[in-house]
């Protein structure tokens, strides 16, 4: 699933999206607890979670925002 772990949430956050949710849920890889919680709001706005880097967006991370275009970022 990805070379690293920002591919691997891109494809996830691929199959799982769903346009009628039009939200996307970020969380940094700076620690695994970001992550871990956000998974809990992601699944009630039936979305996936992006992992990004702190202070910047992932390559990956922005293609898959770029092609959903979601009307919100949590």
């Amino acid at each position: 699933m990805g070379t690293h772990r920002f591919g691997g949430s891109e494809l996830i956050a691929r199959v799982s999206w769903v346009p009628a949710s039009r939200a996307a849920v970020l969380a940094t890889t700076a620690v695994y607890h970001d992550a871990l919680s956000s998974q809990f709001l992601a699944q009630s706005l039936t979305t996936g979670t992006l992992l990004t880097p702190t202070g910047s967006l992932s390559p990956a991370t922005l293609l898959r925002l770029s092609c959903d275009s979601p009307a919100t970022l949590l």
